[in-house]
């Protein structure tokens, strides 16, 4: 299906149905969370569980749909509704005005107090209707459960030595369980410290304090649970998390993290956390700063599965430092939104020696940057990915890239794809940064809405190095690949860059740019290009293309420039195969120039060496004029124009290298 008329692999991502991509070597395959509720799908095909669009009284599980808090059955008839009776059950009825109470379903205890007083190891309390303003110790096999949570609620509080900030549930003890109530109050919803097994069920934790739950040294498991609005610290207006984790191991599923603050979910200190089929949505800034909607810190694991991530403010999901480790599968991560001063807004983001890896998963409508790995030795890597119409910033209207590399750091992206972004689809930058992109899709990249500007497929810069295998460029705008400035190095092989647009002024429409840097072509397809197919410029640039073919070159227009950004001079009806200027250094071996508007080869000013190419333009087949010349005269090579196949002492205008974004 990706095979066009000619024969060649150019894909296309409009063939492919919404919620999938193109993958080269099988077709269009699903990508994010499989076996989506109906109501959570967009027209992209991808699912979006926003709280918003549940009913009063649900919360949003990916494949489930919109959840009722009190769960499926409700909250039942009768004193205690559907709590059945079991053996070492104590019954607790804030209501009861009898006299001697016992525990018994006939004469329950009113408080929690009493009934914890009497239970025993591996029972049960059973709480009816009531707002229990009193704090619960769980320190030993216990399990408490409440009617359901729109009727139970717990809001007193208690000291907690380990920990700055009073709690209402504290979980010392093993095997303990908590279901069917809501935790709500001027302090930490649930502690679980102590090396606790803690079980929450069935539970809605909201608009407690500094964090809704905080697991210590532990495991925790959160299911089919809200978490939602914890507040800050009221004097430094800091934290409101919904889950804290150190030291500890948590598992949450089928639950969602709604309208917390700074960070929705925080793994740090050695912990390990599973997040499946869940949903982390609009976690707010604390004192105007944070929002993420899952913060990996101190050498932690954090793995999220078939869940979503989305309209968070400055990251999605981050992880920082050596020894942190995350992984996002089948999962969508949207719609993020840039904080106070309107930078950043990421989807996925590595820092400062993290790793992380992103499979099967829907990076969409971020701001800034989709998937960001910075600082040695980061390390990132994207597989069978959709990192797609990431958002300029709000403030200068820059940036919105797919991805970006940087600061020594690694990324890696195989049978992913690259769409509609804007200003660069794929940024890679500064010296020891690497990246490489095999089997994958880069197309329709928009210019920048501050300037109209850019709009390029690949740019790397300041030393960088990037490496394309059996990857397709296409649609993009300015330059389908630009390398440059302070030996920049680009190795593309086996690619395709096709049908690469001017920018909406008209300008450029260059397949592939180096300038200031290295460029090596191998087995690559250049076609449908303005003003240049490939164009190398200024020393200390230079270039090998072996084996491709490069044809199909229209006239364009193409600015020279005083500095950076002022343009000095238009020129238009340039359309050339090759182009190489200013000292540059080109060799070109067995290699196919077809359909140039103009000229199929220009070397001006540069030199290197020409063998088994051939060549041929609509006006001449190579062109040569300065003082440097390349090594060209040699029988393996055919050159053909219709006004002049060889022009010894041309004075053609030159495209000059256009300058290229930077943030």
């Amino acid at each position: 299906m990706f095979l066009d008329a000619d024969g060649f692999c150019d894909p296309s991502p409009d063939v492919c149905e919404p919620g999938t991509i193109a993958k080269l070597d099988e077709g269009c395959v699903p990508i994010g969370i499989s076996g989506c509720a109906a109501v959570f799908v967009e027209p992209d095909g991808h699912c979006y569980p926003l709280p918003e669009k549940c009913r009063a009284g649900t919360f949003p599980v990916p494949t489930l749909g919109c959840v009722a808090i009190d769960g499926d059955r409700g909250c039942g008839t009768g004193t205690w509704g559907n709590i059945e009776a079991s053996p070492d059950t104590v019954w607790v009825d804030p209501s009861f005005s009898g006299t001697s109470p016992d525990g018994s379903q006939r004469a329950p205890f009113t408080t929690i107090a009493e009934a914890l007083a009497a239970a025993v190891s591996g029972g049960r309390i059973a709480l009816a209707a009531g707002n229990y303003a009193e704090p619960v110790t769980l320190d030993m096999p216990l399990e408490l459960v409440g009617r359901c949570p729109s009727m139970v609620t717990i809001s007193g509080t208690q000291d907690v030595g380990f920990l700055a900030d009073p709690a209402i549930v504290l979980a010392v003890a093993p095997n303990a369980i908590v279901r069917g109530v809501r935790i709500s109050g001027a302090g930490i919803g649930v502690v679980s410290g102590g090396g606790a097994s803690l079980e929450l069920s069935g539970t809605h934790i909201d608009q407690t304090t500094s964090f809704g739950i905080i697991a210590q040294f532990g495991t925790l498991t959160v299911a089919r649970s809200l978490i939602s609005r914890t507040k800050p610290q009221p004097l430094s207006g800091d934290l409101g998390h919904g889950i804290q984790v150190e030291s500890a191991q948590v598992r949450l599923e089928q639950s969602a993290l709604v309208e917390n603050q700074l960070a929705a979910l925080a793994v740090l200190e050695a912990s390990t956390t599973m997040v499946d089929d869940s949903v982390i949505a609009h976690t707010q800034k604390a004192r105007d700063e944070g929002g993420y909607g899952a913060y990996v810190d101190t050498g932690a694991s954090l793995s999220v599965t078939k869940s979503a991530v989305l309209a968070n403010h400055d990251v999605g999901i981050v992880a920082l430092r050596s020894g942190t480790r995350a992984r996002v599968s089948g999962c969508v991560v949207a719609r993020t939104e840039p904080e106070t001063a309107g930078l950043r807004g990421y989807g996925v983001h590595g820092e400062g020696g993290a790793q992380i890896t992103v499979e099967a998963s829907a990076l969409v409508e971020n701001h800034h940057v989709a998937l960001a790995s910075l600082d040695a030795p980061t390390s990132v890597a994207a597989d069978r990915c959709l990192l797609a119409r990431s958002q300029p910033h709000p403030n200068d209207l820059d940036a919105g890239y797919g991805a970006y590399v940087g600061g020594g750091a690694t990324l890696s992206i195989a049978s992913s794809n690259l769409l509609d972004n804007h200003t660069v689809a794929l940024a890679v930058s500064d010296a020891g940064t690497s990246a490489t992109v095999t089997g994958s899709v880069i197309a329709r990249t928009q210019p920048r809405p501050r300037d109209q500007r850019g709009g390029i497929g690949a740019l790397v810069t300041l030393g960088a190095n990037l490496s394309l295998e059996s990857t397709a460029l296409r649609e993009n705008h300015g330059m389908g690949v630009a390398s440059g400035l302070d030996g920049a190095i680009v190795r593309a092989r086996t690619s395709v860059i096709a049908g690469t647009l001017p920018e909406p002024d008209g300008a450029e429409g260059i397949g592939v740019l180096a300038t200031l840097g290295a460029l090596e072509l191998e087995s690559c397809l250049v076609r449908d290009s303005r003003v240049a197919a490939v164009l190398v410029g200024q020393a200390p640039a230079n270039a090998t293309i072996t084996r491709s073919f490069l044809y199909g070159v229209s006239e364009g227009t193409f600015h020279t420039y005083d500095g950076i950004e002022r343009i000095v001079d238009t020129f238009g009806g340039v359309g050339d195969g090759i182009v190489t200027t200013f000292q540059a250094n080109v060799t070109v071996t067995d290699t196919l120039v077809r359909d140039a508007s103009r000229v199929a080869l220009l070397f001006h000013e540069s030199g290197g060496s020409i063998r088994g190419v051939d060549a041929a333009a609509e006006h001449y087949g190579l062109v040569l004029q300065g003082g440097s010349l390349p090594d060209w005269d040699h029988p393996s090579n055919r050159f053909s124009g219709g006004d002049q196949a060889v022009v010894q002492q041309g004075s053609l205008p030159v495209p000059a290298p256009p300058p290229l974004p930077s943030d």
